[in-house]
């Protein structure tokens, strides 16, 4: 047990000092001379001697650093230096001088150091004239809380920079009425930054308000200051440009501030999924307590058993651990100043110890009287006393629930993580050459992916249970991370389960890696599926460009042969010959089909322009005007009238734009009522918004202008509006209107590659109207 006193400074003299009591009291204690630099034993504690291993006679009138040489393993060694300054201290002020946290490695008597942290208490022994006689220096050993909190702040710090949530803390700036003017940073990870598309640089230097207005959310800033001010929880989803993601954000209030978590949900987004994860952490810092000192003497009935204690001695530590002066207690009853002991059981264990029993030691919590921790230690001194020594553990006892507090927290994240988690260990030969891992944790998700117990997991190596890997890319990255620290993502099939998954590999230290592995079977197959659809596609498209090659050569050929060769025949014949009107249907029929041929060509070819056409700006203006001057003729000779609003410019292919609006003008200057000369208007319109809602094709976040195309014709009986843009589907006589069945066919197909919908209304002898609703944008 270590632990540390303080002698009083009054009442001695050298030739009254007996450092018998002193050897007895428990703890690593020497007195020494204030003789620097030497700084000569004059007594040492049995724990001191039991502890170094050193025999008295070998350590009395030595110096006491003689024997705590400079430890290589401390490059920043201090404590040579800092204790002196204690010791200075003193004999310049004669009064105590601590430390609270000292590394000061210890000598092992090998050769080699052990690591170790201690916290130092130093105090005077003045004679009656106020002289300084000796100094007692006390050591406590903290090494194993220290250690401790150094591997639960890494493991939490490492789990918090990895963790695949972005996270990210602010606290208020406040001005001279309370009001919150700004936050400032309080602490955030690099997935914060990752997901959010803010670099270190403006993360570190900006306020929150600047970050706001990075992205362009400067809006929200009022909502945080809500959170704060009224306690509140936010949950939002939010697409962020400089990222191309969607996160889901929640936010909550964190001390006199905020803290929000950033979620990378956008393959949740399209698949309809949700995954939250939130890491909360938590740090504590151990302070070290010094030692109270007092002796209690028995005082026995008649019968001789033990009927209470005075107090013979205390330190001063003792009036600060319990607010009763030295001078107060000296003489008094135990169990007057202190009654409480007699419940709690502690009273029972100092009889016990002066029967005889061995020093004890024992951790109570006195509510009543401190609301305190303390840490106790009784040793029987003589017949009838006892020394107490006893230090207050209120900190180190919290600290302890915090440790237990973050390792339920590691194990919570680990039980609920929807991710398998794993940590492997490198086995290395050797040479220092890494030749397989071994797992030293797994949570059940782990387990409920791979389908490998955790049970054998833990207990075999990797190649153990799959040496197939050894060879595979996977293990050389997961080696390659190890030695580089460079983390890596890939995705495998795993053909146990049957799965598709994800996974992620970093670095802990040099000897351990962090495995993170998420299921994205249903992601990888829709991925696979559409790789397989263009596949087909692409071969569908080849089959069409082989089509229209047979389209527009092989079907042509023997057209043109069969026009040549009636021509020929025309030409041998007399001008009144009988078979002239025949040789004149015949070619008056190729001329049909090489039209026909033509169209069809046409209407093939658009289909296969959305995939490798681009789309750009244009002015539709310019379209109609283009379109109106190739019909030049037509409309001079009809004695047309065409009337038009002004078009907009939109994104759109423009051949395919022009084709629309040929074949639009087209139909109503060939339907046309006899002895009426045909008038055509072309009208524009926004879409609103309940007209989109009347679309189920029209998409509601995306602007639509609506193009119609009105004429005075012969018009259609409306029951027919569906079926007329349908390839090849004719309404009326081919005698009496010209035409194939591919026109109406083909402004469809040009409307839906542009992400739109054309209809069309009519009345017969009226006239008809065919709309198309297209986008300003295509993206």
């Amino acid at each position: 047990m270590n632990v540390m006193k303080e002698v009083p400074c009054s009442s001695y003299s050298k030739e009254a000092m007996d450092f018998r009591v002193f050897e007895a009291t428990p703890g690593i204690s020497v007195i020494v001379l204030p003789n620097p630099p030497e700084y000569t034993h004059v007594a040492v504690s049995n724990d001191f001697i039991r502890i170094s291993g050193l025999k008295r006679e070998a350590v009395i009138g030595r110096g006491h650093f003689t024997f705590f040489p400079q430890s290589p393993l401390d490059p920043h060694f201090t404590g040579e230096q800092n204790l002196r300054a204690s010791f200075a201290h003193i004999i310049a002020h004669k009064e105590p001088h601590r430390i609270p946290l000292q590394r000061y490695d210890v000598p092992n008597g090998d050769g080699t150091f052990s690591e170790r942290y201690w916290q130092i208490h130093n105090a005077p022994i003045l004679d009656e004239q106020g002289e300084l006689m000796y100094i007692v220096h006390s050591a406590v050993d903290v090494s194993d809380q220290v250690k401790s909190e150094q591997r639960s702040q890494h493991t939490i710090q490492f789990l918090f920079d990895t963790s695949p949530i972005g996270i990210v803390a602010y606290e208020a700036m406040r001005d001279q009425t309370g009001a919150i003017t700004d936050f400032r940073l309080r602490h955030y990870n690099r997935r914060a930054n990752e997901l959010s598309g803010i670099s270190i640089q403006e993360r570190e230097t900006c306020t929150f308000r600047q970050i706001m207005h990075l992205l362009g959310t400067s809006h929200l800033f009022a909502t945080f200051v809500d959170v704060v001010e009224q306690d509140l929880t936010i949950e939002k989803e939010q697409y962020v440009e400089q990222t191309s993601r969607w996160l889901a954000i929640t936010g909550a209030k964190f001390l006199d501030g905020f803290q929000v978590t950033l979620t990378d949900i956008t393959e949740l987004k399209t698949s309809q999924q949700s995954l939250q994860k939130e890491i909360l952490f938590s740090k504590g810092i151990l302070n070290a307590s010094l030692n109270g000192i007092y002796v209690l003497k028995a005082i026995r009935h008649t019968d001789g058993t033990v009927a209470d204690f005075i107090f013979l001695q205390g330190n001063q530590k003792f009036t600060e651990l319990t607010g009763h002066r030295i001078e107060d207690i000296i003489g008094k009853s135990l169990l007057t100043l202190f009654p409480h002991v007699s419940d709690s059981g502690f009273f029972q264990l100092l009889c016990q110890i002066i029967e005889g029993e061995e020093a004890h030691r024992q951790t109570m919590y006195f509510a009543k009287s401190f609301k305190r921790w303390y840490d106790y230690i009784a040793v029987r001194l003589g017949e009838d006393s006892v020394v107490v020594t006893f230090q207050e553990i209120t900190t180190l006892k919290e600290f302890a629930m915090q440790i237990e507090h973050q390792k339920n927290l590691l194990d919570n994240i680990l039980k609920h993580s929807p991710s398998g988690i794993t940590v492997y260990a490198a086995i290395r030969n050797e040479s220092r050459q890494v030749i397989d891992f071994q797992c030293i944790i797994a949570n059940q998700a782990a387990e409920v992916f791979t389908q490998i117990p955790n049970e054998d997991r833990l207990a075999k190596t990797v190649l153990t249970i799959t040496p197939e890997i050894k060879d595979s890319p996977i293990f050389r990255m997961a080696v390659a991370t190890l030695e580089t620290g460079e983390a890596f993502q890939t995705q495998y099939y795993h053909a146990p389960i049957q799965k598709w998954l994800e996974l992620s590999v970093a670095k802990m230290d040099n000897e351990h890696l962090i495995n993170v592995f998420t299921d994205i079977t249903g992601r990888k197959e829709v991925q696979l599926r559409l790789e397989a659809s263009n596949k087909e596609l692409r071969r569908s498209n080849d089959e069409l460009k082989q089509f229209a090659y047979v389209a527009s050569h092989d079907l042509q050929e023997p057209l043109r042969k069969i026009r040549m060769f009636s021509n020929m025949i025309s030409a041998n014949l007399e001008p009144d010959h009988s078979l002239r009107s025949y040789l004149d249907k015949i070619d008056n029929s190729t001329v049909r089909m090489t039209g026909l041929i033509k169209s069809l060509l046409d209407y093939s070819r658009l289909s296969g322009t959305s995939f490798s056409t681009r789309f750009e700006r244009v002015d539709l203006n310019v379209i109609l005007q283009n379109v109106l001057a190739d019909y030049e003729v037509t409309i001079s000779q009809k004695h047309a009238t065409v009337y038009s609003e002004a078009l907009p410019t939109l994104e759109a292919i423009p051949i395919q734009m022009n084709q629309l609006f040929f074949n639009l003008i087209g139909n109503a200057l060939k339907f046309v009522r006899k002895d009426v000369s045909p008038v055509i208007t072309v009208k524009v319109q926004n879409v609103s918004d309940e007209r989109k809602a009347s679309f189920d094709q029209l998409q509601k976040d995306r602007s639509y202008v609506a193009i119609s195309v009105q004429d005075n014709g012969i018009g259609f009986n409306q029951e027919y509006a569906s079926k007329i843009f349908t390839i090849f589907q004719r309404l009326n006589d081919r005698s009496l209107f010209d035409g194939y069945g591919i026109g109406l066919a083909l402004c469809k197909k040009v409307v839906d590659t542009h992400n739109g919908i054309i209809y069309a209304e009519g009345k017969p002898k009226e006239g008809a109207t065919f709309t198309c609703i297209l986008p300003y944008q295509q993206r």
